[in-house]
């Protein structure tokens, strides 16, 4: 077990300094080339091991909130186990040199990973503050230090059907503000734990019913469906969407009734929630689905009516591409052809809004964008486009046969399966 005293020294060495800001990223869109600073090929080695290197399959990447680590989920060669990393972002990271990103802390485990959350005061020079949780098959939720992730877990949550005492497992989790409680999505109902009660049960859990009746305590009238995706906005509204292609907004935080649905199924083309992010000045909430090629951006100060599309995304596939904003309210979306696009003017129009700006980031899926919140730096990683590897089906829990499994195999050399961090 890694001391607070180790971590500390160990962290002052390693802070980032502080990444200066720009004023707009796209305002010449021909000329629009971000500068490779770091990098890192994604593997299922692990830095002692002496095991021959197969790349790994990047599911999650994020930012952490304090803006100097990354938080990785990826599954294994074999498709069976998850590796969980944490890489800290080098202290020189803007200068001329690019960068060979480095794996600080990591973990293989047994089974696939659902999704994370990483605690809101997440802070690299205050080490009880470095927590992530992660939801697992047939396990209790799980908090662990995201620097010493080999050290054992540090509390854990049960959430279980009490006629059956089988574990549920969540597609989403996010903490309050606060840091307090945490949420947790799974099919067709929401709870509430309270983080300093580890080992005990939600303190609140709130169904959707499509029969519910409204106004009825802990009971919110929505389509059954996984909750699948979650955010809170600065004006306390929380977002929750569903792969059942509806949005609901709960007042108080998430403590409140369910006041607003929205209902997708008369809008772009879809099959269930994948993200929901709120503008920063909370007004507007931004909407991405899988198997769609927009991101719709609704108006929730008045009729909660769809005001924008962002259109043109590359999209079209049942994994989760990830997507964010940047702090002067653009949108960049990576894309199945591997590039970044840009979307600008969040409110300032109506109807279909093309991107403005694009660049090849990786040659396989770009799954996942992050947005440093200087704004002067992005995160991309890619994947293997797991569609094309099940030829047409499109069904990601498909059988592989065995001439499939070779030529994935034969083409491992090929994947593009990296991490890059670009400067603007």
């Amino acid at each position: 077990m890694m001391d607070d005293d180790h971590l500390q020294d160990t962290q002052r060495e390693t802070v980032p300094e502080k990444i200066e800001t720009v004023e707009d990223v796209s305002s010449d869109a021909q000329d629009f080339n971000p500068r490779l600073i770091a990098t890192k090929e994604q593997t299922d080695i692990l830095p002692e091991d002496t095991s021959p290197i197969q790349k790994s399959d990047l599911r999650r990447c994020q930012l952490s909130p304090d803006g100097t680590s990354l938080l990785l989920v990826s599954a294994s060669g074999s498709k069976t186990s998850s590796l969980l990393e944490t890489i800290i972002l080098p202290p020189d990271l803007l200068t001329e040199s690019t960068k060979q990103l480095a794996t600080y802390s990591s973990i293989t485990l047994p089974e696939q990973v659902r999704t994370t959350a990483t605690y809101p005061f997440f802070d690299l020079s205050q080490p009880s503050s470095l927590l992530q949780l992660v939801s697992l098959p047939d396990h209790p939720l799980r908090l662990v230090n995201s620097l010493a992730l080999d050290s054992g877990i540090v509390a854990t949550y049960p959430y279980i059907i009490p006629t059956t005492e089988a574990y549920l497992c969540p597609h989403s989790l996010l903490f309050t503000p606060d840091g307090t409680h945490f949420f947790a999505g799974v099919d067709s109902q929401l709870a509430i734990f309270d983080v300093s009660r580890q080992k005990a049960d939600p303190v609140r859990v709130s169904k959707l019913r499509p029969n519910g009746y409204l106004g009825k305590q802990y009971e919110w009238r929505m389509r059954r469906g996984i909750v699948s995706t979650m955010d809170i906005s600065q004006h306390n509204l929380l977002a929750i969407g569903t792969f059942g292609r509806e949005i609901g907004l709960v007042e108080s935080g998430g403590w409140g009734q369910c006041s607003t649905v929205i209902d997708l199924k008369d809008g772009a083309e879809g099959s269930g929630v994948s993200k929901v992010k709120w503008s920063t000045c909370g007004s507007y909430l931004l909407v991405g689905e899988r198997q769609s090629d927009a991101i719709q951006v609704f108006d929730v100060r008045g009729k909660h009516e769809l005001l924008q599309t962002f259109v043109g995304r590359h999209a079209m596939s049942m994994m989760p591409l990830g997507w964010d904003l940047t702090p002067n309210g653009e949108v960049w979306a990576g894309g199945m052809d591997g590039h970044v696009r840009i979307w600008e003017g969040i409110g300032k129009s109506e109807g279909d809004v093309v991107a403005s700006a694009s660049w090849k980031a990786h040659e396989d899926v770009t799954i996942a964008t992050e947005v440093h919140s200087s704004g002067s730096v992005i995160i991309t990683g890619s994947a293997e486009d797991r569609n094309r590897k099940r030829g047409n089906s499109g069904h990601e829990d498909d059988d592989i046969s065995d001439n499939d499994s070779q030529s994935s195999q034969a083409t491992d050399d090929e994947l593009d399966a990296s991490i890059k961090v670009w400067s603007l």
